[in-house]
């Protein structure tokens, strides 16, 4: 389980991936309660699919990167840095 960091009131993303590895939807995990507080945090998202001709898929949290504000960015496999006004 371990502790994530939330960044404005989102966590990161989960990714849905078919048995193929195609990313078949994301849905982006935001606070629902307030978020600026000590103690656990309650998060969710939504994720609209079709799996009309999928079998098997699997859910994967993917945590926002701390040095970046996207959290779609670290999903889609770019660099930490890549992309987030750093330089």
């Amino acid at each position: 389980m371990g502790v994530w960091s939330a960044h404005e009131g989102e966590l990161g993303i989960i990714q849905l991936i078919d048995s193929d590895g195609k990313e078949m939807a994301y849905g982006i995990m935001s606070a629902t309660e307030e978020w600026m507080k000590s103690g656990p945090v309650q998060f969710k998202t939504t994720i609209v699919f079709d799996a009309k001709e999928v079998e098997k898929g699997t859910l994967i949290p993917v945590r926002l990167s701390a040095s970046c504000a996207d959290p779609t960015h670290q999903a889609l496999g770019h660099d930490a840095n890549e992309g987030c006004g750093h330089h």
